[in-house]
């Protein structure tokens, strides 16, 4: 089963999708480059994941340039939230480690050959 629905968040060029269990969010950043970030654990808003235990991977590998050619990721802990181990922090498919039960708020950076950069706020919540 296949699920689509826009998000009317801060990125209304956002929208999520569910296949097969499993959720993604494609986050559309100007013309250049399209985010896709997938993981278990769907919530309500789809730049959202949830996870049970204290890790997650997420996988960005899905992403695209309208330049063609290889990208470079960047995974980061966003500003103010509290710190995630990141494991693969500058690939594709990254773990996120979390050492207590709270949202935590990731960083993608994604740049194309260009250097062009689009970047994609996730959060997961570890419940």
């Amino acid at each position: 089963m296949v699920a689509v629905a826009p998000y009317a968040g801060i990125n209304p060029r956002s929208m999520s999708l569910t296949i097969a269990g499993n959720h993604f969010t494609i986050f559309e950043s100007g013309d250049n480059i399209t985010i896709v970030v997938g993981g278990p654990g769907a919530t309500s808003t789809p730049d959202s994941f949830q996870t049970s235990t204290n890790q997650i991977t997420l996988d960005a590998s899905g992403s695209m340039s309208s330049s063609g050619g290889a990208l470079t990721y960047s995974w980061t802990t966003a500003a103010g939230s509290d710190p995630a181990a990141l494991i693969g922090a500058n690939t594709p498919v990254v773990t996120a480690q979390f050492p207590t039960i709270r949202t935590y708020q990731l960083t993608l950076t994604v740049t194309d050959l260009n250097g062009n950069t689009a970047t994609a706020n996730v959060t997961v919540r570890f419940q």
